[in-house]
């Protein structure tokens, strides 16, 4: 049924923990510019970069996210002469098991994947089997207005060194949204602004409050999310760990206040928090259909930034065929 709800940000609920990335997958040099200035060199990049194609692999199970990247293309294609086809992925496990694939088979030269938004597990993946080109990023004229010094998120993905492998391509916060005909502002049901606030909350409004089961990438930010928080009173020396490869010593250190917390948090949760949704459209579903009074989300309106940026980013990598 209709239900109009009021998208507003949780002004203290908020988490900048997703930094949108691509990797460069290493098919030919761009030999010859590499030792002139750096304003020459990517004229040069300008030049080679007319007249080719690239295929950028992104997930497209979103319609503004799909939306977005055909307005790149279309300026790429008019500023650059680039055309720049979107392949749509379901999983981007997909485009990183094809071409190891094609590395398996020594395909170097003619891979079918050129560029590709990638996430931290797959960063991991694609790092570890040396399928991604080094030291490009860094080099990028606008990649200086990331502040890389003071941006952890562009120096390092999923707790690894990103070593210039990978760009950013936009930012995103975890935005959470509500029903505002459910959420009534009584004394148990005033719209949560902290993790101890949405608790609390859940508590008084049971089976309205839930989140994607991982592996699915919101579920997964979700948990990041309230692992930070629990940590953020926490000695220096706990919180360092969160950036450091996980291990049997500190492990239980790290996780066992998400697991209190959790323990706490899901009886309270949609089915009694036995149930989980599978994917963030079906979170969306249910608060349309008003089983969720209080959901989230990446893909909020305005919040796919950077524009002038990506179509840099993007004319370096038609030099690849």
């Amino acid at each position: 049924m209709p239900i109009t709800k009021c998208w507003k940000l949780l002004a203290q609920y908020r988490f900048r923990c997703a930094m949108f990335c691509m990797a460069f997958i290493p098919m030919i040099s761009i030999s010859g510019a590499a030792n002139a200035e750096q304003q020459s060199r990517w004229q040069i990049i300008e030049e080679k970069a007319k007249n080719h194609y690239v295929y950028f692999n992104a997930w497209g199970g979103d319609a503004q996210i799909n939306a977005y990247i055909q307005w790149v293309a279309a300026q790429v294609k008019s500023k650059y002469d680039i055309t720049l086809i979107h392949v749509k992925l379901s999983d981007t496990g997909e485009a990183v098991s094809r071409v190891l694939a094609e590395k398996s088979a020594n395909n170097n030269q003619q891979g079918s994947v050129d560029l590709i938004w990638i996430n931290g597990a797959n960063f991991a993946a694609m790092s570890e089997h040396g399928l991604l080109l080094k030291q490009w990023a860094n080099k990028l004229p606008n990649f200086a207005f990331t502040d890389p010094s003071n941006n952890p998120t562009v120096n390092f993905d999923f707790g690894l060194p990103t070593q210039g492998m990978e760009a950013p391509w936009g930012q995103a916060s975890l935005t959470f949204y509500y029903d505002s005909l459910a959420i009534d502002g009584s004394v148990n049901n005033i719209l949560p602004r902290t993790l101890q606030e949405l608790l609390r909350w859940s508590r008084h409004n049971p089976g309205r409050f839930s989140y994607p089961k991982p592996p699915d990438f919101l579920g997964m930010s979700f948990l990041k999310y309230v692992l930070v928080v629990l940590h953020q009173q926490s000695d220096e020396t706990v919180k360092a760990q969160l950036k450091q490869t996980a291990t049997a010593k500190n492990t239980a250190q790290v996780l066992n206040p998400l697991w209190h917390f959790l323990n706490k948090l899901h009886p309270t949760l949609w089915r009694n928090g036995e149930h989980f949704m599978q994917s963030g459209s079906q979170m969306r579903r249910l608060i349309d259909d008003t089983e969720l009074s209080l959901a989230f989300t990446f893909s909020a309106p305005k919040q796919y930034l950077l524009r002038l940026t990506v179509l840099i980013y993007l004319k370096v990598f038609a030099v690849m065929r």
